[in-house]
């Protein structure tokens, strides 16, 4: 292989390397600002543990809302929402959960089910600029 070549090669790599590299950190601090601590009540999600699952209940006993349900395992958590009768709208393997439809009577169900951790409203979030 001619030097020349080499050379670009090497240098080819190294672009490749370092467009990984800050493709990742982007990645990572979106999703670092996503989880940041909230500036005011009304945006909270808070962490909770089963017996301080966060929920977003609805008015009505018989009205459905759109809930994200999560748990150290996706399956365990599949499982716990088709036991209490919720309906799963879609798998979120990359953080163990669910989205579902359920009803409060649903919702207080897997609060108290071990493979549940958290419960939230399932709702649109976006990134807005300043600047």
């Amino acid at each position: 292989m001619p030097r020349d070549e080499y050379r670009d090669n090497a240098m080819l790599e190294r672009f490749h390397w370092c467009a990984n590299l800050v493709f990742t950190v982007a990645v990572a601090s979106v999703l670092m600002s996503c989880s940041s601590t909230p500036k005011s009540a009304a945006d909270a999600v808070p962490e909770a543990v089963p017996e301080e699952t966060a929920i977003v209940e609805p008015a009505a006993e018989d009205s459905v809302s759109a809930m994200i349900v999560q748990g150290r395992e996706l399956e365990a958590v599949v499982a716990a929402v088709e036991e209490v009768g919720g309906t799963i709208t879609h798998r979120l393997r990359i953080i163990n959960a669910v989205g579902a439809r359920l009803t409060p009577a649903q919702i207080a169900a897997l609060e108290q089910h071990e493979a549940v951790t958290r419960i939230y409203a399932d709702r649109e979030v976006g990134i807005r600029s300043t600047g």
